[in-house]
């Protein structure tokens, strides 16, 4: 058992400390390494920590009480098999190591060894896909399969095309919930969606702990996720608004090759084509070719 990730998980159970107060305690010794005292504690700098020592709502009994608690949910998350990992472990993504607000914690069920394969891609869109979406997905999914692992959310419409694709190929896929794992898979209809990745030797993330509802907020959040853990993010088919636009303006924020479904029918996706940061493809030789493009674009400079 971590102790960095007890340390993480009794200061995150305090009301008012979350992720970036967290991280800002750690980054004050530059190796990451805390005595996981109360005395050690007490000498910190941050605001939000601070507030709560000179308030006492930390104190030297707090802290020991939710330590204590913190081994228990810890156990609990073993025995449902959810492994908890902080930002510093090796098995943390890669992919996320850089960024300035990447969770301090993730909460993981399944192949860890997934989050740091060689070439991942997300691939998102509606939950009310036109047929012909679904089936360009489709294909598109059942090729990519092969070579890549697939990120994509277990929402309704696009992403359970892909995922059930993906599994019934046998393959590897990473789903990220916006939920606490030990809750209720959401949408309801894809618990044996969710079960079946996990037999295929996929992974189920969040960045939520055990116990956290779904709530819509926690979804939006959640596409953000979906883009970071990827080299790229592939478009099937949106709308103006909703939840992939959410996963489009992070990808363009984390600097993501961003592809879209190139269908004059899709007024959605002809509308988001017009911006030229995000690449047209109708095939898989198309993605190839853009992520080729891309790779020597970034060795560029």
């Amino acid at each position: 058992m971590d102790q960095l990730t007890v340390l993480i998980m009794s200061l995150l159970s305090f009301k008012g400390i979350g992720n970036q107060s967290v991280l800002g305690y750690l980054n004050e010794s530059k190796q990451h390494l805390k005595n996981f005292d109360f005395a050690e504690l007490s000498t910190t700098k941050v605001s939000k920590i601070r507030k709560l020592l000179d308030e006492e709502i930390i104190s030297n009994k707090t802290w020991q009480t939710a330590n204590e608690v913190t081994l228990k949910r810890l156990q609990i998350s073993l025995q449902e098999n959810i492994q908890i990992i902080n930002c510093f472990e090796d098995s943390y993504p890669k992919r996320l190591q850089n960024m300035a607000n990447r969770p301090v914690l993730l909460y993981l069920k399944g192949n860890l060894r997934l989050l740091n394969e060689d070439k991942i891609l997300a691939i998102v869109g509606t939950r009310t896909p036109r047929k012909s979406s679904q089936t360009w997905v489709f294909n598109i999914t059942n090729e990519l399969a092969n070579n890549y692992v697939i990120v994509s959310g277990l929402a309704k419409g696009i992403d359970t095309v892909v995922q059930r694709q993906v599994v019934d190929c046998h393959k590897q896929t990473i789903a990220v919930l916006g939920s606490g794992l030990d809750m209720p898979i959401y949408p309801f209809e894809n618990e044996d969606l969710a079960a079946e990745i996990l037999n295929n030797n996929g992974l189920l993330v969040s960045t939520y702990p055990n116990g956290t509802k779904v709530y819509s907020h926690n979804l939006a959040a959640r596409d953000e996720w979906q883009s970071a853990l990827s080299d790229g993010v592939i478009v099937a088919e949106t709308g103006m608004r909703g939840g992939t636009t959410n996963t489009i303006n992070f990808a363009f924020q984390q600097e993501k090759l961003l592809m879209m479904y190139d269908d004059l029918e899709l007024s959605g996706n002809q509308f988001f084509l017009n911006d030229t940061r995000i690449k047209p493809i109708k095939d898989c030789s198309d993605i190839f070719k853009q992520e080729k493009n891309h790779i020597e674009e970034i060795r560029r400079g």
